[in-house]
């Protein structure tokens, strides 16, 4: 058995959510760390996400930042869920304060990812964040970890965790020819947002909506404290692009044009005056790629985390929370004298046993939310799906896919270090 310190310099590949989150979690701790991000400055880029009650657990109880959080973004409940002909189908509860602990919080990236890093820079010396670092080589050495950058720079702490997402540098150094590319799940959503007072709400309908149409669905939510703006994505079938493929759909207008196409026949409010609104290069096209179980997430020295270790599509919108469970558990793991006293290795190890356990249940969750969401063709089609999904919320009740409290009512603080 190999007996080291607690870490003094944590080396963080990715300054996403995950990393930040990281970061500041360690740095409640007094462990040091270093975020290396590839872009050149803080990216304003990314649509909106949800916080669900597991995650925010992690956000108070760990990284202190509860409030900052709720304060960014709209709390609710319940996602009520209707067709296309105006029928309530029934409401899906993601957020519950009373037996999960906190509600659930729809926020944009940029405002969650700006109050991350507010934070990272109000830790003082214990975090410090550098722009521009393209990794190109990670190195292992016996008492420390290299990574090396396109720029000729170098970083060297004690351990170095990669935070970089579905495209991960530092997986492809840990795996070699074992890792995988990303995959596309088959949906393309597009991406808005506009003023509440713009679009033609029923009064008979309650936002956040989730919204079944033949096309695929239609998600409204609110994205500020006031609920004056709303977020809203529509989701279509559509064949894999290359990544500058990506970008002509979106800057071309093909997206646009396409789902208007797509939603022609619908005289449904708020549908109807939303899809109306659109015009040609408005929005974000957002593609969600996703990653098969890999072999490890570790080494003796380097551990991945968030989308570098498990990318899942948003359907369940757990992907962020997922990052951020990752970090709270990393963080209290480090903090644990014999844990990391056992090594950093066996510390990791640990580290991916627990999270994948619980990741698996994520996964499946995520593959059911994600089955009901393909376009549909034809008159029998649409109508099986419309009433299996009243039937299933019926069966289930409000909680549905999130019956299990285990799954929103996680609380990682509670999870047991076994040392």
């Amino acid at each position: 058995m190999t007996s080291v310190s607690l870490a003094r310099h944590v080396l963080i590949v990715g300054g996403g959510i995950g990393g930040p989150s990281l970061a500041i979690a360690l740095a409640r701790r007094n462990i040091r760390s270093t975020i290396y991000e590839i872009r050149p400055f803080a990216s304003n880029e990314g649509g909106a996400l949800i916080i669900s009650p597991n995650a925010l657990c992690v956000l108070d109880k760990i990284l202190g930042m509860k409030d900052e959080v709720l304060n960014a973004g709209y709390q609710y409940d319940n996602i009520n869920i209707y067709s296309s002909d105006g029928q309530w189908l029934g409401a899906m509860v993601n957020g519950d304060k009373d037996n999960w602990g906190y509600r659930a919080v729809r926020v944009t990236r940029t405002a969650l990812h700006n109050r991350l890093l507010d934070q990272c820079h109000a830790m003082g010396g214990l975090v410090n964040i550098e722009y521009g670092k393209v990794c190109e080589k990670v190195e292992e050495g016996e008492h420390s970890v290299k990574v090396y950058f396109a720029d000729g720079t170098h970083g060297e702490g004690d351990i170095l965790i990669g935070a970089d997402g579905i495209y991960s540098k530092v997986r492809e150094q840990l795996l070699g020819p074992a890792s995988p590319s990303p995959f596309y799940e088959g949906l393309v959503g597009l991406w808005a947002t506009t003023p509440c007072s713009a679009i033609n709400i029923p009064p008979s309908m309650t936002l956040p909506a989730a919204i079944y149409t033949p096309p695929g669905l239609l998600l409204l939510f609110p994205i500020d404290p006031s609920g004056e703006t709303i977020g809203w994505i529509a989701q279509r079938s559509s064949p894999e692009r290359s990544k500058e493929g990506w970008k002509v759909y979106e800057t071309s207008g093909d997206c646009v044009r396409a789902t208007k196409a797509d939603y022609e026949g619908i005289n449904y409010e708020p549908a109807k005056s939303l899809i109306a609104s659109l015009e040609d290069g408005q929005g974000k096209v957002w593609p969600p790629y996703s990653i098969p179980d890999i072999p490890t997430w570790h080494s003796k020295r380097i551990c991945l985390i968030g989308d570098a270790a498990h990318a899942i599509p948003p359907s369940a919108g757990q992907g962020a929370s997922q990052a951020i469970e990752d970090a709270g558990l990393l963080a209290r793991l480090l903090a644990h004298e014999p844990a990391v006293e056992k090594g950093y290795e066996s510390l990791f190890e640990y580290f991916e046993k627990t999270r994948r356990m619980r990741f698996q249940s994520i996964r499946s969750l995520t593959r059911q939310s994600s089955a009901s969401r393909f376009e549909l063709k034809g008159p029998v089609g649409w109508w099986f799906r419309k009433w299996s999904i009243w039937m299933f919320l019926r069966v289930l009740g409000s909680k549905g896919y999130y019956r299990d409290a285990k799954l929103m009512g996680y609380d990682i603080t509670q999870e047991k270090i076994d040392f």
